[in-house]
């Protein structure tokens, strides 16, 4: 098995926007963003790092869409409780969540935290965020598994379960996050959002040379407000993503 397929991709990431875990380095890029982001070049040479032989076969469990919480685990994770509230609440099973795409690939689980299923040959596959890590890092963990799905879906892989995602004419990469996440603060001055349409911009120019007409694929930053329980918070998610 090839494997350090994800750190190479990482480390590509790296070179290209510096340190993505660092919120300071974030910060940075939102008020003064790199004069000479190339977002095709980037797309493609990241495309390029998650090549292996595994993709030419499938191996692991991946892309099985689950109508339910079949879990047989609690958590204290806050993003994840919120998930299982999304999938329990979702009208008609279109929702479903923590869909592996890399199962035995690289040595380790790779999981979407989210997918709706927009449209008929539609999907949303959505990181959801709830006090963890910052926009600029989101934006690439969720690139890797739109690059994971191409990989797979280029290689004749099936998927399994109510819907097939590899028949997919369009796929929505939604960054989802409560409002707050989506604010910094100076030391000593006022609250500022993060601005980072550049990447978004760059990485959808990528998107659109890599992926060519089908699927289209184009990623987003959106939000959402945190009511006072995990219920209700899904609540407002699922009728939002129904307008």
């Amino acid at each position: 098995m090839t494997t350090g397929i994800f750190d190479r991709y990482w480390q590509k990431v790296a070179e290209a926007i510096g340190n993505t875990q660092s919120r300071g380095h974030a910060i940075r890029l939102s008020k003064q963003p790199p004069p000479s982001f190339n977002g095709t070049a980037v797309v493609e040479q990241l495309y390029q790092a998650l090549d292996c032989e595994d993709w030419k076969s499938p191996v692991g469990t991946n892309w099985v869409w689950r109508e339910s919480d079949d879990s047989q685990y609690e958590t204290t994770s806050p993003e994840v409780s919120l998930e299982r509230e999304i999938v329990a609440a979702a009208p008609r099973g279109e929702w479903t969540y923590q869909l592996s795409t890399a199962s035995g690939i690289d040595g380790g689980r790779r999981a979407i935290d989210l997918v709706h299923r927009t449209a008929p040959n539609r999907y949303a596959f959505i990181e959801l965020k709830v006090g963890s890590d910052n926009s600029l890092y989101a934006a690439f963990e969720l690139l890797s598994y739109a690059l994971a799905y191409l990989h797979a879906r280029r290689n004749g892989w099936q998927s399994q379960g109510k819907y097939d995602v590899m028949d997919a004419h369009a796929i929505d990469l939604i960054i989802l996050a409560p409002e707050d996440w989506y604010i910094y603060k100076d030391r000593g001055g006022p609250h500022h959002s993060f601005d980072h349409g550049w990447l978004i911009k760059g990485l959808n120019e990528g998107l659109a040379s890599l992926s060519g007409s089908t699927p289209s694929i184009q990623i987003f930053f959106e939000s959402f407000v945190n009511k006072e329980d995990a219920a209700r918070t899904a609540e407002e998610i699922i009728s939002r993503s129904s307008r």
